[in-house]
């Protein structure tokens, strides 16, 4: 085929590309800006907060969406601003935790995004009755009071021994309320009291400091001790499910993600 013969099917090329190329222009002018660049919302998690009762702070879940596969989680990048600071109180890493009984509302803000979440914080001024297998056993595992490389041991640590990860609640309770002349707690001063004391490093402890003063884990076994340190009251809410929130996500690589993990009581109670 000679070059004259080939240049009609040149032309036709020529032309079939400009008017693809065409196409493409006009379908992208006519198309919505959304189309072309996704709207980014925000997505808070859970949508309200409740302090109160077992419930004592709560933890927030800030994701970033713009309509892709990924989610990208930005709890820690977030501002958090309460309306009313006397009510409750919140943590850089999104913790709310409550300080009185009253409403107030909890204000996010990522970029030029907001939203808001009302928080609401009930019954502090009576403490829910704790058992000490479902709220301070749970407790000295978390903190590794029980592990084998503490009073989890076979021998135990400086005189005190507890059952590894919890498998014996009712030697651990005796070891706590009635060894040692009972010495570790002290009903009439709880805040006196020797496992409070440790854990906090108030006093020096082999293990260092468990528990930060002042935080709801130390609340919990203050107000454990303040009750008079009972094993608990029989028919009282038991655990019944652990729910995780995202249960499933889509991440890039070095990507984090907060995660919110809420025990769900027999009653229908729940805690963070």
């Amino acid at each position: 085929m000679d070059s004259l013969s080939r240049r009609p099917l040149l032309i036709a090329c020529r032309q079939l590309s400009f008017l693809v190329s065409w196409l493409i222009l006009t379908t992208l002018w006519a198309a919505p800006p959304e189309a072309l660049a996704p709207t980014p919302t925000l997505h808070i998690a859970p949508a309200t907060i409740e302090l109160g009762g077992f419930n004592l702070q709560q933890q927030i879940q800030v994701t970033l969406r713009n309509q892709g596969p990924f989610a990208h989680d930005v709890t820690r990048s977030a501002q958090l601003q309460l309306d009313n600071q006397a009510i409750a109180t919140v943590s850089p890493a999104g913790i709310v935790r409550a300080k009185s009984t009253g409403q107030t509302v909890l204000h996010i803000t990522v970029d030029n995004l907001r939203a808001t979440i009302p928080v609401v914080s009930t019954g502090l001024s009576q403490q829910a009755p704790l058992h000490f297998q479902r709220d301070i056993l749970p407790l000295l595992s978390k903190l590794g009071c029980n592990s084998g490389g503490c009073h989890g041991r076979q021998a135990g640590q400086n005189g005190f021994k507890l059952s590894v990860f919890g498998f014996d609640p009712r030697a651990d309770f005796e070891a706590l309320t009635q060894e040692a002349r009972g010495r570790r707690l002290f009903p009439a001063a709880p805040d006196r009291s020797l496992l409070l004391r440790k854990a906090t490093g108030d006093l020096p402890h082999g293990g260092g400091q468990r528990i930060p003063a002042d935080s709801v884990d130390q609340q919990i076994l203050l107000s454990w001790i303040k009750q008079g340190a009972p094993w608990g009251q029989p028919g009282g809410p038991v655990l019944k499910k652990l729910v995780v929130q995202p249960q499933q996500v889509l991440m890039k690589p070095l990507q984090s993600q907060q995660l919110l993990v809420t025990a769900v009581y027999s009653d229908g109670s729940h805690r963070d």
